[in-house]
């Protein structure tokens, strides 16, 4: 039997996590659980990844299912599927009906969007949800009449007997027996013995009698036949134009549809607009209303979610009962056989390590801090446990004293103290917590411990467990500040914000002052040295010995260009005048136009004003 070196030793097998290859044990790469061959050829994958393919993927593609962490194909005729029993979409032309992919729905049923939805319970077979959608009657009892199912045919209708249904009177009829024998006529016109109602006098067909003058007259150009002179009388129309409420016109207006004889037809109640009678052939849908497939409804059904963009329901994830949205993380109840994991929204076939799966709420439930794995949340459920405890007759049991916590797995590993927001812990840091302090409650979601909101005597923006609530674990409550702090937030942001606005304008006023107004010329004059008998020479070796200049930087003195005026060594500039008193040039500072007046030399000789 071949052997294989892992670690320094030779095994018959390769452990979990390494594949078998040239005699050595390879690990797996992330996110493979198990693997062969190489590296990244999945066998199983790391929670919640789905294995498909030898690839580990976070959803299974369309046409599989999720079981036991992988993807399996579904039954044939099925899109979708919830497991290898159950569909949750067919392909076309089937139609989903119990989680079944049938040719035809079954009676009581009627099919939208290639699935079978309940008729309304007056209905034995319909074309929609609603009363008036029926196609046929429950029992004999019944009678059909625009798609309702009556006990008795309304006014201008008949019972006919062999479609079970109530008939439109001919038009000349007020009521009737059948199609063509009237039982009374409407007004102005005359019954026959045979059961007409016609005119007392022979009139054209694009004519009506008029009763008053005794003779024939015709009828409004718009009309092809008529009961009086109004365009609003009519009783059919010429060819292009459309019978509506007596009169004729060039289209049906919305709200209205067409049906075969160019009449037109209000649309179903719940519609705006449609291109039929019945609540499935909508096309627009009152405000009220959001457009569900070709049906507009008040609420989205199971399944479905409101788009508040388009005013239209849309489908869920396919593990979705219902959810705010399309993605798979967006569930807020799962479908047959799944479980809604809160902390991530999804719906899973099978719950993560540290939760469990509750039946009864269909929902992934955390379990004990001690547990790994658990079959429910107490503590005498686990049946793995964290790292650094053990399990000793039928419990978790740290390895550790109270507060303290295993470094590591080896076994001369030593124990330090918990973080101190812990009671006890099972790593270091306080995202590591198993038993929490008196007054603090687990955040089983994250292992921390936070304080209670009322006896911790914390301020009211901190964050705080609902220690009033029931419950073993931390009900979180997010920051929040009083409304009179709250208050007062808002009007100190508001006087920053007026206080940031005037120093930004008056930055940009003293800004467009100082660039609007003329450069500053520097001014300079000339100072009598106070020793007349000084000589240039002197005063030049005298100042370069002062400024410590290097001896070949000693250049003589002379008047400089204009251009040079601006050098630092300018109030330097000696100047003699013809009677031999020296003056030495100097700054008075930035002078503007109007100060050059106020210059003056110390020597009355030169001074003006």
């Amino acid at each position: 039997m071949p052997r294989y070196l892992h670690r320094g030793e030779c095994l018959q097998e390769c452990p979990i996590g390494f594949f078998a290859k040239d005699g050595k044990c390879g690990e797996c790469g992330l996110p493979c659980k198990t693997c062969k061959k190489n590296a990244t050829t999945c066998l199983s994958c790391e929670q919640p990844l789905l294995l498909e393919g030898f690839r580990c993927k976070p959803e299974c593609s369309k046409g599989y299912f999720a079981a036991d962490g992988a993807c399996e194909a579904c039954p044939q005729m099925c899109q979708e599927c919830i497991h290898q029993s159950k569909c949750k979409a067919c392909v076309p032309p089937f139609h989903l009906h119990n989680g079944m992919c049938l040719q035809k729905c079954p009676s009581g049923f009627y099919s939208l969007s290639t699935r079978c939805l309940s008729c309304h319970e007056l209905c034995r077979e319909c074309e929609g949800p609603e009363e008036d959608d029926c196609i046929a009657c429950p029992d004999t009892s019944y009678a059909l009449y625009k798609g309702r199912c009556f006990e008795d045919c309304p006014d201008g209708t008949y019972f006919e007997d062999e479609t079970k249904s109530c008939r439109a009177c001919n038009d000349t009829c007020r009521t009737c027996s059948s199609g063509t024998k009237c039982l009374s006529c409407e007004e102005d016109l005359l019954m026959t013995s045979s059961g007409l109602c016609v005119i007392p006098q022979y009139c054209l067909p694009n004519q009506y009698y008029d009763r008053e003058g005794r003779t024939c007259r015709p009828c409004h150009k718009d009309c092809l036949h008529c009961k009086g002179p109004g365009n609003f009388q009519c009783l059919s129309c010429p060819s292009g134009l459309h019978l509506l409420n007596s009169s004729c016109v060039g289209s049906c207006p919305a709200g209205y549809y067409e049906d075969t004889d160019s009449h037109c037809h209000p649309c179903h109640r719940t519609c705006e607009t449609c291109n039929g009678k019945h609540s499935t052939q909508c096309l627009l849908c009152p405000l009220n209303r959001y457009k569900q497939d070709h049906l507009c409804v008040q609420n989205c059904t199971a399944g479905y979610y409101v788009n508040s963009v388009t005013r239209t329901c849309e489908r869920c994830h396919t593990s979705c009962q219902k959810c705010l949205g399309p993605a798979s993380t967006e569930c807020l109840s799962c479908v047959e056989n799944f479980f809604l994991l809160h902390s991530s929204g999804q719906c899973v076939s099978t719950c993560p390590e540290y939760y469990y799966s509750d039946l009864d709420t269909q929902t992934c439930k955390r379990c004990h801090p001690f547990c790994h794995t658990c079959t429910g949340k107490g503590e005498f459920e686990c049946t793995t446990c964290v790292t650094n405890y053990r399990f000793i007759a039928g419990l978790c049991n740290s390895i550790c004293l109270l507060g303290e916590y295993q470094v590591s797995e080896a076994k001369q590993s030593k124990c330090e103290k918990c973080h101190n927001s812990c009671m006890q812990c099972k790593g270091l840091g306080p995202f590591n917590c198993t038993l929490c302090h008196l007054n603090a409650k687990m955040y089983v979601d994250e292992y921390r411990c936070v304080p209670c909101c009322k006896d911790a005597g914390l301020m009211p923006t901190q964050e705080c467990c609902n220690c009033t609530v029931m419950s073993d674990e931390c009900i979180l409550v997010a920051p929040n500040l009083p409304e009179n702090m709250r208050g007062k937030a808002v009007a100190l942001t508001a006087a920053l914000l007026i206080l940031l606005t005037f120093i930004l304008g008056a930055t940009l006023f003293i800004w467009r002052r100082l660039r609007a107004r003329p450069m500053p010329v520097n001014q300079v004059g000339y100072k009598k040295l106070a020793d007349n008998a000084k000589t240039l020479s002197s005063f030049k070796s005298n100042h370069y010995q002062s400024t410590s200049y290097p001896d070949n930087q000693v250049n003589e003195y002379k008047d400089r260009d204009d251009d040079d005026d601006d050098d630092e060594d300018d109030n330097d500039i000696v100047y003699m005048s013809r009677d031999g008193t020296v003056y030495r040039k100097f700054k008075y500072g930035l002078l503007q136009d109007d100060d050059i007046d106020e210059l003056e030399y110390d020597d009355e000789s030169y001074s003006f004003r």
